[in-house]
C-alpha cells in the first residue's frame, strides 16, 4: 500500500522529470544540436596514451574504481576502491566514446524532430570518423578496455565490455536517421564494423568471460549482442539471446521479491540496482521491437522493489555512498519506460498526467497492432459483439485513423519503433488514393499519409496526398459550392452534404500548401462558406445532412442520418463543426471561420444537459426515454440509458486546444479541454486486452451499430488533443 507521504514525495520527483517531457525536450535538443554543427568529430586518435599494442586505433580505457597502491613505490598494481572514481579515466578513450555517442544521439533526434539534413550529415560525419574512415576508425574490439595498470600485462579485462554499451546508443541513433539522405553513405561501413564487433563479443576471451558473469555485466553483454545482431541482420542470434534472457539472466539475478543480491552488495547499491533494471528494460524494448514476447514478471518485480524508496533515501537499508538524486531520477525514467511497455496502473500513476496518458495509449496500441495482425487482414476500427477486433479494409472511411494514431505516437516520442509501425500500417491505405466515390479521403489518406508527410517529408507520402486530393476534388460541384457526400439513397437525396465533410477539407488545404495549386484551397473555402450558410440553426447547432438541388444549388432538405431526429443535436456533428471551422481559420485567417468556431463552441458550452463529467451524450437532444437511446449498459449514460460518445468529446477537446491559441478566452477553452482529457483518462480508458485506447463511444446508434464501444477515431483525436496539450505546456 503506497502511503500519502510516499506519493507526495514521488510527485515532486515526477514533476521535475515531467519538465523534460518529449515536446519540451525537443526544443532543447535542437538547440544543443545547433551547437554541435561547428565542432570537429572526435575519435580514438585523440588520446595522449596508446595501448600496449602500440596501435592508436585500439580503444583504451582504465578501470573506473582502481587506484594506485600507496604502499608500493610505483603504485602498481592498482587496487580496487568500489564506488570511488579515479579521475585518470578521463584522459583516455572512455569519455571520448561517451561524447561521440551523445553527439550522434543528439544530432539524430534533432533530425527526427526537424528533418533538417544538416543534423543527419553531422551525425554521419561523426559516425564515419569513429567507425569507417581508415585513418581514424576504432578497431572493432575492446581488447584494451578497463585496464588495471600493473595487471595482465596492461591488457583489458572482460569488464571492458561495459564500455561498449555506448554502441547501443549509437545504433539507436543510426536507426533514427536511417531515412535521411546522408545515412546511405555510411550504412555499409557501420554494418561491417558492427558485424566484426559482434563476432569479437562472441569469440574473444573477454567476451566469453563477460557472458558468464552473474551480475549486471552479463545483462549488458546480452543487450549489446542482441542489439548489434539485430542491426546487422543476424536475426537468429538476436532472437536466441532474447529467448534465453529470462532463464539465463533474470532468474539467477532477480529474486521473487525483486531484490538483486549482486547489486545490493555494492557500495552504490541503489544506483546499480537501477542501472541493471535499465538494461533489463532495454532488452524488453528490443524484444518488443522484434516481435518477441518477453516475460516481464521479474523486471516488474525489480522495479517494484525499488519504488517505495523514491523520496525516502533514508529508509534504504543498503549502502549508497553517493549519487542519490541522480539514481532516483533515473528510476523515474525507468518507471516511465515500464509504463509504456506494460500499461500497469501502478507505473502510470507515478507519471506526469500527459506522459501517463501517452504511455497507456502506447501500450494499448502496441497490443492492438499485434492482436489485429493475428486475427487477420485489415485495419482495427472497433470491437465486435463477441469481443473480437472489428477489422476493415482500406476503403472503409475509418482506415486512416489507426495509422494516424501511430503517427501521433511517433510525433510524441520520435522513436523508430513507432515510425516503423506507422509506416507499415499506412502503406495499405495507398490503394485508395484514386478513389472518387468517397468524400472521406481526408480521413483515410490525410490522417495517415498526410500525418506521415508532415513528420517525415517523404515525397511518396506527399504524392499520395496530392493524388487523393485530386480524387476528392472530383466530387466538388460548383453549382452547389460543396463536395458531395454519399452516393447512396439517390431516390431520397439529390446532393447530400454532411457536416463531417468539414474534416476532409484539411487535406485540400495541405495539397495547396504542398503544390502551390490554389484549386484545392478554393474548393475548401467555398465548401466551408456554403456549409456555414446552410448547415447551422440560429443558435449554432448544426444539422447532420443538408440536401441540395444538384443543378441549382438550392437547399432541398435539412435533417439527420445518424442523430436522434432531424432537429436534434448529434454530438459528433457538433464536434466536427467546431473542429472544422477552427482548422479552416488556421489555413485561411478568415475571421468568419474563427467567429463561427467560437459560436459553435459557446453553444456546446451552454448546453444545460451536459453530463457532470463533461462527456457528451451521443445526441444532446435525445430524450432518455427515446427508443433510439436504449441499448447502453447502466452506468454510462443519463439515468443509465442514454449512451455517451467519447469520440465527440475527444474531437472537441482537440479543437479547443487549437481554438485557444486564436482567441482571448484561451484559458477557458484550454481548461475545458483539460477537463475532458482528464475524464477520458480516468473514466473512459480501455483496460481490456484488445488494445484500443478509449471505450464508450457511439458510432451509428439509429442503425444499432457500434454503441458503447471503442472506436479508432476516438483514439486518434484523443491522442491529437494530448499532443496539442503537451505543446501548450
Amino acid at each position: 500500500m503506497l502511503t500519502r507521504s510516499f506519493l507526495f514525495a514521488v510527485s515532486i520527483i515526477v514533476s521535475a522529470f515531467a519538465m523534460i517531457a518529449y515536446p519540451i525536450a525537443g526544443q532543447c535538443v535542437v538547440s544543443q544540436a545547433d551547437s554541435l554543427l561547428a565542432l570537429k568529430p572526435v575519435s580514438v586518435m585523440l588520446k595522449s596514451r596508446t595501448a600496449v599494442s602500440g596501435d592508436k586505433h585500439d580503444y583504451l580505457s582504465q578501470a573506473r574504481y582502481c587506484w594506485p597502491d600507496s604502499t608500493r613505490p610505483n603504485g602498481l598494481p592498482y587496487i580496487h576502491r568500489d564506488g570511488v572514481t579515479n579521475p585518470e579515466i578521463y584522459t583516455l578513450d572512455r569519455p571520448v566514446l561517451s561524447t561521440m555517442a551523445n553527439r550522434v544521439a543528439t544530432l539524430a533526434l534533432a533530425w527526427a524532430l526537424t528533418r533538417d539534413e544538416r543534423y543527419a550529415q553531422k551525425a554521419v560525419d561523426q559516425l564515419d570518423t569513429w567507425f569507417v574512415d581508415p585513418s581514424t576508425r576504432m578497431n572493432p574490439s575492446l581488447e584494451y578496455a578497463q585496464v588495471v595498470p600493473g595487471e595482465n600485462r596492461d591488457r583489458g579485462r572482460c569488464y571492458g565490455v561495459l564500455d561498449g554499451y555506448s554502441f547501443v546508443d549509437v545504433i539507436n541513433a543510426a536507426e533514427q536517421i536511417a531515412d535521411s539522405k546522408a545515412f546511405a553513405t555510411v550504412k555499409d561501413g557501420l554494418i561491417d564494423w558492427f558485424t566484426q564487433f559482434k563476432n569479437w563479443l562472441v569469440e574473444s576471451e573477454q567476451g566469453k568471460e563477460e557472458s558468464k558473469v552473474t551480475n549486471n555485466h552479463s545483462i549488458v553483454y546480452d543487450v549489446e549482442l542482441a542489439t548489434m545482431a539485430a542491426f546487422v541482420g543476424d536475426t537468429v542470434t538476436a532472437h536466441n539471446v532474447i529467448r534465453q534472457f529470462v532463464p539465463q539472466r533474470l532468474v539467477p539475478q532477480v529474486l521473487s521479491d525483486g531484490s538483486q543480491p549482486h547489486e545490493l552488495a555494492r557500495t552504490l547499491s541503489f544506483h546499480y540496482s537501477v542501472y541493471n533494471l535499465a538494461h533489463m528494460i532495454d532488452m524488453a524494448e528490443l524484444a518488443r521491437d522484434l516481435g518477441e514476447a518477453l516475460d516481464m514478471t521479474l523486471i516488474e518485480a525489480a522495479a517494484d522493489f525499488l519504488i517505495p524508496y523514491l523520496g525516502h533515501p533514508e529508509s534504504w537499508p543498503y549502502q549508497q555512498i553517493s549519487g542519490w538524486d541522480k539514481a532516483q531520477h533515473e528510476l523515474i525514467k525507468q518507471i516511465g519506460r515500464l509504463a509504456w511497455l506494460t500499461g500497469q496502473e501502478r507505473y502510470l500513476s507515478l507519471l506526469d498526467p500527459v506522459e501517463a496518458a501517452f504511455a497507456h495509449a502506447g501500450y494499448q496500441l502496441s497490443c492492438l497492432a499485434k492482436n489485429a495482425e493475428s486475427q487477420g487482414e485489415g485495419f482495427p476500427r472497433s470491437v465486435n459483439d463477441d469481443g473480437t477486433i472489428k477489422l476493415v479494409n482500406a476503403h472503409d472511411w475509418c482506415s486512416g485513423f489507426f495509422p494516424g494514431s501511430l503517427w501521433h505516437l511517433y510525433e510524441y516520442t520520435r522513436s523508430p519503433y513507432w515510425l516503423s509501425l506507422a509506416r507499415k500500417w499506412s502503406t495499405p491505405v495507398e490503394e485508395i488514393k484514386s478513389k472518387t466515390d468517397s468524400h472521406d479521403l481526408g480521413f483515410m489518406v490525410g490522417d495517415s499519409f498526410g500525418r506521415g508527410y508532415s513528420l517525415t517529408a517523404d515525397t511518396l507520402y506527399r504524392d499520395v496526398v496530392v493524388e487523393a486530393s485530386r480524387s476528392l476534388a472530383t466530387r466538388y460541384n460548383p453549382n452547389v459550392g460543396c463536395i458531395r457526400s454519399w452516393d447512396f439513397n439517390r431516390d431520397r437525396w439529390s446532393y447530400p452534404v454532411i457536416i463531417d465533410n468539414m474534416m476532409n477539407l484539411e487535406m485540400l488545404f495541405e495539397a495547396t500548401r504542398i503544390t502551390g495549386d490554389s484549386t484545392f484551397h478554393n474548393i475548401a473555402v467555398t465548401h466551408a462558406l456554403t456549409t456555414l450558410d446552410n448547415h447551422f440553426r440560429d443558435d449554432a447547432s448544426c444539422y447532420h445532412v443538408v440536401d441540395y438541388d444538384e443543378a441549382t444549388g438550392e437547399v432541398r432538405w435539412r435533417g439527420t442520418f445518424q442523430g436522434a431526429h432531424d432537429e436534434s443535436v448529434w454530438s459528433r456533428g457538433q464536434a466536427w463543426a467546431v473542429y472544422g471551422y477552427t482548422m479552416c481559420y488556421r489555413y485561411t485567417g478568415d475571421q468568419r471561420f474563427l467567429d463561427h468556431a467560437v459560436k459553435v463552441a459557446e453553444y456546446l458550452r451552454s448546453l444545460p444537459n451536459i453530463p457532470s463529467d463533461g462527456i457528451f451524450y451521443w445526441d444532446m437532444a435525445a430524450d432518455a426515454n427515446d427508443s433510439l437511446a436504449v441499448g447502453c449498459p447502466a452506468g454510462h449514460g443519463r439515468e443509465g440509458i442514454t449512451p455517451r460518445d467519447a469520440s465527440a468529446a475527444a474531437i472537441v477537446a482537440s479543437a479547443l486546444y487549437e481554438l485557444a491559441g486564436f482567441v482571448p478566452q484561451s484559458e477557458i477553452y484550454s481548461q475545458w479541454a483539460d477537463n475532458i482529457l482528464d475524464t477520458l483518462y480516468r473514466e473512459y480508458r480501455c483496460k481490456n486486452g484488445h488494445g484500443f485506447v478509449l471505450d464508450h463511444s457511439t458510432g451509428f446508434l439509429p442503425a444499432g451499430s457500434e454503441i458503447d464501444v471503442p472506436l479508432n477515431y476516438a483514439d486518434y483525436y484523443y491522442l491529437e488533443a494530448l499532443l496539442r496539450k503537451s505543446k501548450q505546456r
